[in-house]
């Protein structure tokens, strides 16, 4: 009390206090008093202290554990495992040591860095192929290809019997020891065939030859499959092999001069490869081209069941599967350049791959497995080169870029093809594509496959139909090959169903067998598939030419208000050919003319544009050049409008333009003619300062009338462009 002094304490169990005894002075706690417990965690250990008998607990004292690990409340200070070693280390005799770097000496994987000891050095990869190693001289550490006999006890020693049939590592091949093939003669009447000299012709047990390479459809491991239509139309073609394998060999040896007969897994074994068309049906490419700067892209998702294995040739049963399933996503992208000109890309990646070595059925053959990666980049080209009524002609130019990145992924090396594509397109969406053509790639050689130069060919329907409302369209395709055999000629077909929803978004899903016992060809194949609607990246020839109109009258949005007294017609004049006029409304509508009416003084604007629940009106007619898609600057000032009238009402979140036609003239034509128009209309507004995002386009042609076609005021009415409201915010 008073002026007295407290009793000195650090706030530990170490302060002092008056023990009612000493008169002079405070009593501590001394060393018998514990004031810190030893802990240990996260690799440091913390001792324990006492009281030092003047207030206070000394500071901590810390030691890190490492090579160790804590123990529960000190450094375990000895180890029975790896599992005892901070990481980086390894125990051996009760103590922790560190892992030891590339190219050091080494009893197993723990001891080293990098997890791999191989030939009794630390390794910077398994390197377990039969001809690598890592204790190469210069290159210890390291897993470099060795030449001549495998290193090491624990690889297999190259196949051989002590003729000159014997195998080799040849420093190239990392997987497998290299052979003689069967041209390769080792005495009389007789060849080498897996390391051994046999006689010619013969396949003994567990040889190369005993084995054969085959795709899984069809119901016959021996032929092209149980479809009589398919195998008769593959039986007329080889019946011509001979003339056209000549062509296309000619065309060939131009276009890829070098060629390879070791066995190999650069077989590409993805037979569905969607080009990234903006019209194509799955995997086969349609006539038609998307129109100038139209953008459109999809992802492509399937599933394949044993595409590739190996059966024996005898007959007795024995299988292998090399690619057991494989599940790959498709990425793909479509441009129109031009409206006859269309490039796109799609780039495929093998998302799950499994299956068995061949080495695992003979000594020779390609012991690499299926994996994930990439496939190979296809680059497509394609022309519209002529259009009738519904007929399309067009040729499509796919290559191939060797971007794969793992077995039976890849041609390692590019390929080419010419298709030539005809389609036949009905108002609606009905349509039939069929299209064919040869494939120029260097020659691969499995076992009994020789890949090389082939006649593809695909075909394909689609059929619309509605249910509850919603739009739907059911989709068959066949697409395949024809090469120099059975097994080069895979062949398969997919049903599915197609949802087309709004804004241009397709989802697809469906699936379907194979029909051959091809290459690549599976069981079954499972696709399900998202495709977004086309964006115009640039300007029209109708926003080419459209001329800065002036400033437009002020426009007012209201609800229903009743329409203008359409004025009356021009002078009778010729016939003019059919175009997209005015949104149909209770009133009748004015004529659709090619050129400009005369003059006459309009309503003002703000009672030519009306937005209503699900739609806006537009009182005043669109006029076009004759014949094509180019806006006339007299309809200009109502579209300008249209545009302010979406710009100034953000609650209208998504509008489709509508082209709509008579039904005079080609069916086709109409229709190419309504999305062109549309289209023009949309760019028009775009370039007005609607953004693009809330706008797509849509042709219909002659295929929604609101009046009868019998009569030249019913066409008139249905000479159209509307905009409908599909979504508000």
């Amino acid at each position: 009390a008073g002026g007295r002094p407290p009793c000195a304490s650090d706030g530990s169990l170490c302060g002092g206090s008056c023990d009612g005894v000493g008169t002079t002075a405070c009593a501590f706690p001394d060393g018998s008093v514990s004031c810190r417990a030893a802990v240990c965690a996260s690799g440091v250990a913390t001792l324990a202290a006492a009281c030092d008998a003047a207030g206070s607990c000394p500071s901590a004292q810390q030691q890190t554990c490492a090579p160790y690990l804590c123990g529960a409340t000190a450094c375990a200070g000895d180890c029975a495992g790896d599992g005892d070693c901070a990481a980086g280390s390894w125990c051996s005799g009760g103590v922790c040591n560190a892992t030891r770097a590339a190219g050091q000496s080494c009893g197993r994987d723990g001891q080293c860095a990098a997890a791999h000891c191989v030939d009794g050095v630390c390794c910077d990869a398994a390197c377990d192929g039969q001809c690598e190693a890592c204790d190469v001289a210069g290159h210890a550490g390291t897993c470099t290809s060795v030449a001549g006999a495998p290193h090491g006890g624990a690889r297999t020693a190259c196949a051989s019997d002590g003729s000159a049939c014997g195998g080799a590592c040849d420093g190239a091949n990392r997987t497998a020891c290299g052979y003689p093939g069967a041209e390769t003669a080792c005495g009389a009447s007789m060849a080498c065939g897996a390391g051994a000299c046999v006689a010619s012709g013969s396949a003994g047990p567990g040889s190369v030859a005993s084995w054969k390479v085959t795709g899984s459809g069809g119901c016959s491991s021996g032929g092209a499959g149980s479809l009589a239509p398919l195998a008769l139309v593959l039986a007329a073609l080889r019946r011509r092999r001979r003339a056209v394998s000549a062509a296309l060999l000619a065309v060939a040896l131009v276009a890829f001069p070098a060629f390879t007969r070791a066995q190999t897994t650069a077989v590409d074994v993805q037979r569905f490869q969607p080009l990234g068309g903006v019209h194509d049906l799955l995997a086969v490419p349609s006539a038609r081209v998307a129109g100038n700067l139209e953008l459109a892209a999809g992802a492509f998702l399937d599933y394949a069941s044993q595409p590739l294995r190996l059966v024996s040739a005898d007959g007795s049963g024995s299988a292998l599967a090399l690619v057991d399933s494989q599940t790959n996503l498709t990425l793909g992208a479509g441009l129109g350049l031009l409206d006859f000109l269309e490039l796109s890309a799609a780039l495929p990646v093998v998302l799950a791959s499994q299956g068995d070595p061949a080495a695992s059925a003979a000594p020779g053959l390609p012991s690499k497995v299926p994996g994930t990666g990439l496939g190979d980049l296809r680059l497509t080209a394609k022309i519209a080169a002529l259009s009738h009524g519904p007929w399309h002609l067009g040729f499509a130019l796919p290559v191939t870029l060797p971007t794969g990145s793992a077995a039976y992924l890849s041609q390692q090396g590019a390929t080419a093809s010419l298709r030539a594509i005809g389609e036949y397109a009905l108002p609606g969406g009905w349509r039939a594509i069929a299209g064919a053509g040869p494939v120029f790639r260097s020659a691969r050689t499995l076992l009994n496959l020789e890949q090389g130069t082939a006649f593809a060919y695909g075909a394909g329907g689609e059929v619309p139909f509605r249910v509850g409302g919603q739009r739907f369209a059911g989709l068959a395709t066949v697409s395949g090959e024809v090469g120099s055999g059975w097994v080069e000629s895979p062949a398969e077909v997919l049903l599915a169903a197609r949802w087309l929803g709004p804004r241009g978004v397709n989802v697809t899903f469906g699936g379907g067998p194979g029909l051959s016992h091809g290459y690549g060809t599976p069981q079954y194949r499972i696709v399900a598939a998202v495709e977004l609607g086309s964006v115009l990246l640039g300007r029209s020839e109708a926003a080419e030419q459209a001329l800065a109109p002036p400033p437009p009258a002020p426009v007012v949005a209201v609800a229903e208000p009743a329409p203008a007294a359409p004025a009356p017609p021009p002078p009778a004049a010729a016939p003019m050919p059919a175009v997209p006029a005015v949104v149909a409304v209770a009133a009748p509508a004015p004529a659709a003319v090619e050129a400009p009416p005369p003059p006459a003084a309009p309503p003002p604007m703000a009672e030519k544009v009306v937005v209503k629940k699900d739609r806006i009106v537009i009182l005043e007619q669109v006029h076009f050049a004759t014949g094509r898609d180019v806006i006339l600057p007299d309809s200009f000032p109502i579209l300008e409008q249209v545009g302010k009238v979406v710009v100034e009402n953000p609650g209208i979140g998504r509008l489709r333009v509508e082209g709509h036609t008579d039904s005079k003239g080609s069916g086709s034509q109409n229709l190419d003619l309504s999305r062109r128009r549309a289209r023009s209309v949309r760019e028009f507004l775009v370039k007005r300062g609607v953004d693009p995002a809330r706008l797509e386009s849509q042709g219909y042609g002659p295929a929604r009338p609101v009046a009868t076609n019998d009569s030249e005021e019913g066409r008139a009415r249905n000479r159209r462009v509307e905009f409908t409201i599909l979504s508000q915010e």
